[in-house]
């Protein structure tokens, strides 16, 4: 007879505390540095009763069996459980170790179907009745760090070891979590297998984790605090004292105001076009410049990669010699509620900006810096661009390969703009990519009417914003918007003008739009019917409350609670329960036609790089990153030039389930991060 405990699932959840902030090291550092310690950790075997485990008690022996076993352990955003299991725990207390293989992630399977990564309000969405604690989460914000910070000669205290109510009440609101979790575990279905695989990949890849110049940063952040400096005291000249910092909003509003500007604000957007407004005062525009160099927020990255990448204190020499800093974490598994895309975390690797200097530029820069050149003057001097443009130019340069690799590094070349065409079944404009002719000159041909060869410059780029703003419904304002971005003015007429002609030259990728908007209408107005609506490769079906669109790969987008609604021109309209992507709030939410394919096709492009990051895992190629429709591997000096002919043999291919779908990629290896 079989053992019933063998099919049991072990649902766990821990709480802990630490002098280390989880919130900017991530939880890799943070579970293996020496102050972290787990106060209980609240589990239950199947629908069993909830129980708890204090760190002062013998650990329960039926649940390090469950483990020694393999046999499933399930938690809500498991890589914390999985470290701290690993890690910390095991510091005190001999376990057997918990495998990735045997982890469940409940997170991971609320975002499969279409609900928020948080889970009180996850659990809200999905209608349950039982809650997170909120006491309870105030509670443990308060106990996860000392009472008292350390003071020379004495030690921090702690919470747990002289208030036993508190412990008592963090024991409480960890057992109400694992409650929670189950009950959302029990609600959904499981992660479909496939997904499970590219799951567990990211696992791995994000225990990898990508290497850090941590002396660059050093270096970097000694030149943006004597930049910055620079910048304030230039500010306070100019000014006669009236605004002193870059950071002073409110003064600095005035002062510009007192001297007749016009703007309402100090956003970026707004800075940028008053600079380049040639009516903007010469005196005006120098303070407005000193602010757009002085609030560059993406030096901000610079600490906290610091902090991600090690908790040890600067300076930089005190590391251990051999020791190589990585930051790990950097990925979140369908961090994009709409696609499935990851999204990045910690230094949020997914929006570094764009450098703007040439790559022989930025080596150079990087052998001056690092050889004590802290100067912005003489920086400024060299190399023609502000020292904080330069500080942002060089971000991407702090991901490094590890000592004896190279990067290997593949971008999946105009994937959405092969994606869309393939999808809506527009053979001409898949041609371009299967004849390996230019698509934004194919493109400008067609707005302007005349042959690809005598499309100028400046008529590509017009192609080039037609192709991006264009694909998924865009309008005149869409196109000027995007136009804006690559320094074009376009009058309203022309962008409407542009347009049309856009979707002259593309008449299924137009009726793709209204076909998907029909469907999912349909579907919502299907109450209580089973219906599925086959549009080009994509099916879109009605599921309880709930419409999917299931993908070419097989992977469904889930959007939720679906009704019909009345849009702002107050035609009929479709909408859903999701996740803004502004506020964050769980919300209805209206669709579209354009809206829909952008989905799709952005979901498809993940599906095609995730095929492709299984493919290199499967072949031990070590994947460290993916960054939009970009994949970093490493790769030992001198297997680089094998690694990426593997990497874009494998981006050129296409999957099994896009049969004609014209994919290609670019790649290169060297020792940095670049774009």
């Amino acid at each position: 007879m079989n053992d019933p405990k063998s099919n049991r699932v072990l649902s766990i959840d821990f709480e802990t505390t630490s002098t280390v902030d989880l919130r900017k090291t991530g939880v890799f550092p943070y579970a293996r540095h020496e102050d972290t310690k787990v106060l209980c950790m609240a589990y239950a075997f199947d629908n069993d009763p909830v129980q708890v485990w204090r760190w002062d008690q013998p650990f329960p022996a039926d649940v390090a069996g469950h483990v020694q076993s393999g046999l499933p352990v399930r938690a809500w955003n498991a890589q914390f459980e999985f470290e701290i299991w690993n890690n910390t725990l095991a510091r005190h207390v001999l376990l057997p170790a918990l495998t990735r293989d045997q982890l469940f992630d409940t997170m991971a399977q609320a975002a499969y179907y279409g609900l928020p990564l948080g889970l009180d309000q996850s659990a809200e969405a999905a209608g349950l009745s039982l809650r997170k604690d909120k006491a309870g989460h105030a509670l443990m914000m308060r106990m996860n760090k000392p009472r008292t910070k350390a003071k020379p000669g004495q030690p921090a205290t702690w919470w747990h070891d002289d208030d036993p109510a508190k412990v008592d009440a963090l024991c409480a609101y960890c057992a109400q979590d694992v409650q929670v979790e189950r009950a959302m575990a029990n609600r959904l279905a499981p992660l479909p297998p496939r997904e499970r695989e590219i799951w567990l990949l990211d696992q791995k890849i994000n225990a990898r984790g990508m290497g850090m110049d941590l002396k660059l940063i050093a270096a970097l952040e000694t030149v943006a605090a004597n930049a910055t400096r620079a910048i304030n005291s230039a500010l306070d000249r100019l000014t006669g004292g009236e605004v002193r910092t870059v950071g002073s909003t409110r003064a600095m509003l005035d002062y510009l105001k007192s001297l007749g500007w016009k703007g309402a604000d100090l956003t970026k957007d707004t800075v940028a076009r008053a600079i380049a407004d040639p009516n903007t005062r010469d005196y005006v525009r120098e303070v407005l410049q000193l602010r757009q160099d002085g609030a560059k927020t993406s030096t901000a990255k610079l600490p906290a990669m610091r902090l991600a990448a090690t908790d040890a204190p600067f300076p930089v020499e005190l590391l251990i010699e051999g020791d190589f800093p990585c930051v790990r974490g950097l990925l979140q598994h369908y961090g994009a509620f709409r696609t499935g895309r990851w999204a990045g975390r910690l230094v949020q690797p997914q929006n570094m900006p764009r450098p703007s200097l040439s790559q022989d530029e930025l080596d150079l820069a990087i052998e001056i810096i690092l050889g004590g050149c802290f100067d912005p003057e003489t920086l400024e001097l060299v190399f023609g661009v502000s020292a904080m443009e330069l500080v942002s130019s060089l971000l991407r340069s702090v991901l490094t390969a590890r000592p004896g690799c190279l990067l290997a590094v593949v971008d999946a070349s105009q994937i959405e703009a092969r994606v869309l065409p393939w999808l809506a079944d527009e053979q001409k404009g898949l041609e371009v990519f299967r004849q390996g002719r230019d698509v934004y000159i194919a493109a400008a041909a067609d707005i302007y009417r005349t042959p690809e060869e005598s499309v100028s410059k400046d008529m590509r780029q017009i192609g080039k914003v037609g192709v991006l703003a264009l694909g998924f419904g865009g309008a005149e304002g869409a196109f000027q918007t995007m136009a804006a971005n690559y320094g074009v003015e376009v009058t309203d007429q022309r962008a409407g003008e542009i347009k049309d002609a856009w979707r002259a030259a593309n008449p299924k990728i137009v009726q793709f739009w209204k076909d998907l908007d029909a469907a999912f209408l349909q579907c919502v107005r299907a109450h209580g019917q089973v219906l599925a609506v086959k549009v080009g490769h994509v099916k879109v079906g009605r599921v309880g409350a709930h419409v999917v669109i299931v993908l070419p790969s097989g992977r469904s987008l889930w959007y939720r609670d679906v009704q019909e609604g009345t849009n702002k021109f107050g035609q009929p309209c479709s909408t859903y329960m999701g996740v803004d992507q502004y506020t964050r709030q769980w919300k209805r939410l209206d669709t579209y036609g354009g809206k829909l394919a952008e989905n799709v096709t952005q979901a498809v492009a993940r599906d095609c790089l995730a095929e492709v990051m299984l493919s290199a895992d499967k072949i031990n190629i070590a994947v460290l990153l993916t960054v939009h429709d970009e994949l970093i591997t490493e790769a030992a000096a001198g297997a680089e030039a094998s690694t990426l002919t593997a990497l874009e043999g494998f981006m050129s291919t296409p999957p099994t389930w896009a049969p004609g779908l014209p994919v290609g990629s670019d790649g290169w290896a060297g020792k940095r991060y670049r774009k």
